[in-house]
């Protein structure tokens, strides 16, 4: 656990946790002083005489009463008074801390590459977000309330217990240490249990956001029993873990509660030998009080370790996101790509994933402005990895790619992406309005948002829906897949970018659909640069340039009429399609 990058979220709110320190400090005074007191008042008020029969004497003076009744009253009141804010300011604290941490792993999520993003599931990063920095929130306000808190406590109460017996306070200090051994133990065995637990919760929850988001596929291949038997296995490792953690942290109490216990009676009964004795001027009242001390000075004890559990799933929480921030961000230039995408150049591109085998080998050819360039090929030729190297989700190999003569790695991303848009093949639709869905960047207005969908006839069946534009949507919402394309197109074309690129756009979208579509094809890629990647040959005829793909390597370059003439692998590519 690195210490630094807590305290560096808790710098930014030093005068709270002073605040928090200092109410703190006064309830546990004013909660400490009260036994004092009484004790004090017993000893005034009765009197034991151990002759030949024990005898009380009843002092009784109702000024003396009345004067210790004020006392203990305020310092009631004063307690409870301090107890309450000091609960409010710890929470203005630890929301905070926990909100800013929240924030850095989203940022830090959102600045990482692609490459290292890919090498987590979905569920592990919902783990970060919810379940870590919970964990955490409970490890802190755990540390404050009972680490910290026992501290003080056992401070406050050394004091009080020194001035009022040295010898009962010895014998409290000696042994109450016992519980700490049993703590230590305990914690070196469950921070494996919630280690464990705590990645068997990261599987279960990616199975389950997977599954979740497919349950349409998993229904139509009759797949939910084998589905929900992988579920079950996921659950019941999940749950093993959780009862081994749960239970190794929290039998300590029992433990030192027992410990605790015996301390109290070995008091209580040398309390009773020393005033039957006579010895250290010890009355029935400080025997009282000092039993009371006894139970506040061993209760911090029991307190941290009820909580050692929070402890350590706060241990494995904070040490997980420690791995992630520590990560470096994606890299990135500070040039900015001003003008319009005039060129674009691919010059001797080799990439590989694993570094070991290229997808992409020696890699060269131009785009001209306005120019519409088709790339084809079977899967797995290395169509998609060039469009991802081009928007730098990877950075090549060998070789590199030029931007009106600039070299991409120094360009800076943010800028480079604002110019290129894109249409997947899987239309991303989230949860919001059909208006927010196609303005997801929040830079245009109303009218222009109705003026485009008007433009590539979105508007047809928009206007059929119960709220039109403000119909509220989701992935998994009744659209058909022409309409979710239609409103990613819509939201592309809002963009106004420079360079178009449609990745299989239409591979799901049926024939009649498809011509849809095809018109607002036209109206995105009108007057721009565009790179086409389709399976359907028959959608990119028209196009200036061909490039067909094989095995990583470019084979052919030409127009359609060109490469059909040539009789070469696009010739047979075409073909294969419509025999």
């Amino acid at each position: 656990m690195k210490n630094k990058r807590i305290f560096s979220y808790i710098k930014p709110y030093k005068k709270i946790v002073i605040i928090v320190f200092l109410l703190l400090s006064v309830f546990l005074v004013s909660q400490s002083l009260i036994p004092l007191l009484v004790g004090r008042y017993i000893n005034n008020f009765a009197k034991a005489s151990f002759t030949d029969k024990i005898t009380l004497i009843i002092n009784y003076n109702q000024s003396e009463l009345t004067k210790y009744i004020i006392l203990i009253s305020s310092l009631l009141l004063f307690g409870s008074v301090s107890c309450f804010f000091y609960e409010y300011y710890l929470a203005i604290f630890v929301q905070n801390v926990i909100a800013n941490i929240r924030l850095d792993i989203y940022r830090k999520i959102n600045s990482l590459s692609i490459s290292k993003i890919e090498g987590k599931t979905v569920g592990e990063y919902v783990q970060f977000v919810i379940s870590d920095v919970e964990n955490i929130s409970l490890g802190i306000s755990s540390f404050i309330k009972q680490l910290l808190q026992g501290i003080l406590r056992i401070l406050i109460t050394t004091i009080i217990m020194f001035c009022t017996n040295w010898f009962l306070s010895i014998c409290v200090i000696v042994l109450s240490p016992l519980s700490l051994f049993v703590s230590k133990f305990v914690a070196k065995y469950s921070y494996k249990s919630f280690n464990i637990t705590r990645d068997n919760t990261s599987n279960l929850t990616s199975y389950s956001v997977e599954a979740t988001n497919n349950i349409s596929l998993i229904q139509s291949l009759n797949n939910q029993e084998e589905s929900s038997n992988k579920f079950e296995s996921l659950n019941n490792s999940l749950k093993k873990s959780s009862v081994m953690s749960q239970f190794s942290s929290s039998w300590t109490n029992p433990v030192t509660r027992l410990i605790n216990g015996l301390i109290y009676s070995l008091v209580g009964i040398s309390g009773i030998v020393l005033v039957y004795y006579n010895l250290f001027s010890l009355g029935i009242g400080d025997v009282s009080a000092f039993l009371t001390y006894t139970n506040g000075y061993t209760k911090p004890f029991n307190d941290i370790s009820s909580v050692i559990g929070e402890f350590e799933a706060y241990k494995v929480a904070m040490n997980k996101i420690d791995e992630l921030l520590d990560n470096e961000d994606d890299i990135d230039s500070t040039k900015k790509l001003d003008d319009k995408i005039k060129s674009v150049e691919f010059k001797d591109l080799s990439f590989s994933y694993d570094g070991n085998k290229d997808v992409l080998s020696d890699i060269s050819f131009s785009i001209k402005e306005k120019e519409k360039v088709a790339l084809v090929g079977q899967t797995g030729s290395g169509k998609t990895t060039l469009v991802s190297l081009l928007l730098r989700f990877y950075e090549p190999t060998k070789g590199t790619i030029l931007f009106n003569n600039n070299d991409i790695n120094s360009i800076n991303k943010k800028s480079l992406r604002s110019h290129i848009g894109m249409v997947l093949q899987d239309s991303w639709i989230f949860n919001g309005t059909i208006k927010e869905n196609i303005n997801y960047c929040g830079t245009n207005n109303e009218n222009e948002v109705y003026n485009i969908c008007n433009e590539i006839k979105a508007n047809s069946f928009i206007e059929t829906m119960k709220d039109k534009y403000d119909t509220h949507i989701t992935s998994n919402s009744s659209l058909s897949d022409g309409q979710k394309q239609i409103i990613t197109i819509a939201r592309v074309l809002l963009d106004q970018n420079d360079l178009i690129i449609l990745d299989e756009a239409t591979s799901n979208i049926d024939t009649l659909s498809e011509k849809i579509i095809h018109n607002a094809f036209n109206s995105l890629t009108k007057d721009k640069t565009s790179i086409i990647i389709a399976h359907r040959l028959s959608t990119i005829t028209s196009c200036d340039k061909i490039i067909a793909l094989n095995d990583g390597k470019i084979v052919e370059i030409g127009s359609h009429k060109q490469l059909l003439k040539n009789k070469g692998y696009y010739y047979q590519l075409y073909n294969s399609q419509f025999k």
